[in-house]
């Protein structure tokens, strides 16, 4: 195997021994060398015979304690060469530049370490203060923004409009009849406040909200690979932080630094999601936590807005240095590999220039808000990068990341917002009350971001309590909403309802028939890589119609349209028309027999569990008038409750 160009023969073992002789020069005092190139100016004069003669005695020492016989010393004596002296030289000369090379990085990596310690330490240090704004005040900055736009605010709702609204967005569920009935009659004035606080206290909280980042992270995903992009695992990570109040800061600086094994340290699926390339997750971090799409700016300075390309692969440069990578290796099965992000190749980021693709073009990481940001040297540590980007991103002096967080929170309760979509922000943005989105989101960063702070906050408002309608016919997009606007239920939340309405799980299919074929389906799934409760047919009836019904939740809510599928899963689906029969065991056969003699009852039963309203009069009259017709009691309610899980109003949230 050939040595910085230099390949010992086989026949001639004492060049090897030659090389090494002439490597102890390396370790040789300065002063020696110097003295020794002093005299060794001039080719074939007497010192380098006398040099010659010394490493022909160095040589034989090493020959006779490798045990070569007087006879192999003699002929490598006799037939060394000038030129076998220059080949070792050279190969010397090779490994001292590389040595130095290495030495030379060494210095400038330590050299950058510590401009980067230093950097961190001079950032500004969080600070939390126990917040000041009160619900109170975000209304009257409301109130004042309703009375320019000339735009007159609704009603606050009744105490069921309000239960059914805070239960579906704070934990995805409809409250059930009783939970209504109890709240309704409960005198305490601070009853509203109360169901605030323990809903966001509940472990449903955390469950409802993780399902909610796991999708707006899944559906900008480039990574198709199940088996190394896995949602369910995301989702898993996102609830224990925010089961535990973890702050939003803290979770960001988890999930833009994160390395590793996602099995170690799920937080690492935010990057494995965009196939751990620098420019996408420079892009996907900056559209998460920041609300700014710079991605535009990617091969060209952005049409409409102040990026630069510069500005955005100086940003993507903090991202470089990994890749997605199979840490369990190739001997282990499929499905239990486990994959993950580990630091690869150089850390530079290069990129092509789109004018001269021969170009390589290198960037240092520098952060693009702001004007505090320092370039980090070209070789900085892929570690140190994410650490410094982090520091810039997550941080108390960068508002963008606050406001952010506090437009996607305020457009999913309120069903409006300051900024649309809700993940385009950024100085070059124009929004609408801005000066609430800057008094929300500056109370919540000194808060040092407490994310069940800003839900408590926002739903003790009167903002939010007020009656719902889809808007004002006299409001422009510039203008406050002076309602609350109905949104449409996430896909898991209307699987969620389907399934605690009629108490029976909906899935969209018949129950397998054969134990055994279900089995060999697991089992091929779980060999496949695909997560335990997504294997077998009942797990991947639970995909299927999560995906019937799944949207991204950064789309504007009047770019979510029903579609067909989701209308034939509704009308059609097996274990649906099943569950809405008054069978034995089923609601509404229990709902029937509680009210066998009185239709009047059992309506209002009926709407209350699917709803959790009663019916208005003029529901009343055309359901009684129904059932009246239809002649057959069970099956004019049957049709009635396959109606009321169809309607508008059950797939929505107002």
């Amino acid at each position: 195997m050939p040595l910085f160009g230099f390949r010992p023969s086989p026949d001639h073992p004492w060049i090897t021994a030659l090389l090494f002789i002439l490597l102890s020069a390396v370790s040789t005092p300065a002063a020696d060398q110097a003295k020794a190139k002093k005299a060794d100016k001039k080719p074939g004069n007497a010192t380098v015979d006398k040099t010659t003669a010394k490493e022909k005695k160095q040589l034989v020492k090493v020959l006779e304690k490798q045990g070569k016989t007087e006879e192999v010393i003699r002929e490598a004596l006799n037939t060394i060469t000038p030129a076998d002296r220059r080949q070792a030289l050279q190969t010397v000369q090779a490994i001292q530049s590389f040595v130095k090379a290495v030495e030379a990085a060494e210095k400038a990596s330590d050299s950058g370490t510590e401009s980067i310690e230093k950097l961190l330490a001079d950032r500004p240090k969080k600070a939390v203060e126990k917040p000041t704004l009160l619900p109170a005040d975000i209304d009257k900055l409301m109130e004042v923004s309703l009375a320019k736009s000339g735009i007159q605010a609704a009603s606050i709702a009744a105490d069921g409009t309000f239960l059914r609204r805070v239960s579906l967005d704070m934990v995805g569920l409809i409250p059930t009849p009783e939970q209504v009935a109890q709240f309704e009659q409960s005198k305490d004035p601070e009853k509203r406040l109360k169901a605030i606080n323990k809903l966001v206290d509940s472990p449903a909280f955390a469950a409802n909200w993780a399902k909610y980042w796991r999708d707006v992270i899944r559906f900008r995903a480039t990574e198709t690979q199940a088996k190394r992009f896995q949602p369910l695992v995301l989702e898993n990570y996102l609830r224990e932080k925010f089961a535990k109040n973890t702050p939003w800061d803290e979770i960001a600086r988890e999930m833009i630094t994160a390395t590793g094994s996602n099995e170690e340290n799920p937080a690492v699926l935010l990057t494995m999601a965009q196939e751990s390339k620098a420019e996408e997750t420079a892009g996907e971090v900056s559209r998460v936590f920041m609300g700014v799409q710079i991605q535009c700016a990617q091969c060209h300075d952005h049409p409409t807005d102040s990026w630069k390309r510069q500005q955005f692969q100086e940003f993507a440069a903090y991202f470089s240095g990994v890749r997605s990578v199979n840490f369990s290796g190739n001997q282990i099965a499929a499905g239990q590999r486990v994959f993950g992000v580990r630091a690869a190749g150089q850390a530079a980021h290069k990129v092509a220039n789109p004018k001269d693709p021969s170009d390589m073009q290198q960037f240092s990481p520098k952060f693009f808000l702001g004007d505090k940001s320092i370039d980090l040297p070209v070789n900085a540590p892929v570690d140190a990068r994410r650490v410094v980007a982090a520091s810039y991103i997550a941080s108390q002096d960068n508002p963008w990341f606050a406001k952010a967080f506090v437009n996607r929170v305020w457009y999913a309760l309120m069903g409006d917002t300051f900024y649309m979509p809700v993940d385009d922000l950024g100085p070059d943005r124009k929004g609408k009350n801005l000066e609430v989105l800057d008094a929300i989101a500056t109370a919540w960063s000194k808060s040092g971001y407490d994310i069940k702070w800003l839900y408590q906050t926002i739903a003790a408002t009167q903002t939010y309590q007020r009656e719902s309608r889809a808007g004002d016919p006299t409001a422009s997009d510039e203008s406050a909403a002076g309602a609350n606007c109905p949104t449409r239920l996430r896909a898991d939340q209307i699987l969620q309802n389907l399934r605690q309405v009629t108490g029976k799980p909906i899935l969209g299919v018949k129950p397998p028939e054969n134990a055994r074929r279900a089995r060999a389906d697991m089992a091929k799934s779980k060999a496949a890589g695909v997560p335990a409760p997504l294997q077998g047919p009942a797990g991947r009836a639970i995909l299927k119609a999560y995906q019937t019904f799944a949207f991204d939740p950064s789309t504007p809510d009047e770019d979510v349209v029903g579609t067909i599928p989701q209308a034939l899963f509704l009308m059609n689906a097996p274990d649906l028309n099943k569950a809405v029969e008054a069978t034995d065991g089923s609601i509404l056969k229990k709902i029937l027999d509680e009210s066998s003699n009185n239709d009047s009852a059992a309506l209002k039963a009926l709407y209350e569990r699917t709803l959790a309203r009663l019916p208005n009069s003029d529901e009343q009259k055309v359901a009684t008038d129904y059932i009246k017709e239809v002649g057959n009691r069970n099956q004019a309610f049957e049709d009635l409750f396959w109606s009321l899980l169809n309607s508008a109003e059950f797939l929505s949230r107002r």
